[in-house]
């Protein structure tokens, strides 16, 4: 089977800072979902239902103090909405349908940033009314109840250190220098960046490459240097 769906989409946000740390914003957007397969589950199975549009409208604000960006958003979002249905004549006994939409409403605040020199927050928390709207005749008994797998709140909270590596002194740089195929020198120390001069002695005539190997878990830090080889 083949589901098509032609059709035009808008998109737009808004922003506005009023003051250096204090920004406000508004948006909104539209976009259509995948058609859905019914899976084997249901006495319906293989059906495809029809691509449903989805519009999301948005406040907020948004402030950084100090070093925490602080957000506060509210937000109404529609989307389709499935049901199971039962089908007594049926195989399987259930059918799933696709049936109204689902409508959130909610409010949401997050921060993130850094509370100490190595210390690193983030978190939120989220009121979200999702209901069932629009139902066909026959499904009245569900409208206005809450959809399947919508949390009222939802909270997080998380904080991530900056641990020191290689006892303070950075990341563990192997470097060396190959000629013509061959690896002629190299030595492994501790370097917090690759931002000064390396010196490597060049014991013979011919085409050189040099080599740097991370030997810890750490990423590298590849700044502006040069290399002279003498």
């Amino acid at each position: 089977a083949k589901v098509s769906k032609d059709s035009l989409n808008p998109t737009f946000a808004i922003a506005y800072k009023p003051v250096e740390n204090l920004s406000v914003y508004a948006s909104y957007a539209q976009s259509y979902t995948k058609p859905v397969e019914v899976s084997k589950s249901y006495d319906n199975a293989g059906e495809i239902f029809k691509p449903i549009k989805n519009k999301q409208t948005e406040v907020g604000i948004k402030y950084r103090g100090g070093e925490i960006l602080h957000s506060l958003a509210f937000f109404e979002l529609n989307q389709g909405s499935y049901i199971k249905e039962d089908n007594p004549g049926g195989k399987i006994g259930e059918i799933y349908t696709q049936n109204g939409e689902n409508k959130f409403k909610g409010v949401e605040y997050s921060l993130t940033g850094k509370v100490a020199p190595k210390w690193n927050v983030m978190g939120g928390l989220m009121y979200l009314d999702g209901k069932r709207e629009k139902l066909a005749k026959g499904s009245e008994h569900l409208e206005g109840r809450y959809a399947t797998g919508t949390p009222k709140w939802n909270a997080v909270l998380a904080t991530e250190y900056e641990a020191e590596t290689n006892g303070g002194n950075g990341q563990g740089i192997m470097y060396f220098y190959i000629c013509d195929g061959e690896i002629l020198d190299g030595k492994s120390e501790p370097r917090k960046e690759l931002n000064q001069t390396f010196e490597l002695t060049a014991e013979k005539s011919g085409e050189y490459y040099i080599c740097l190997l991370g030997v810890s878990s750490d990423p590298i830090s590849l700044k502006e240097g040069k290399i002279v080889i003498k």
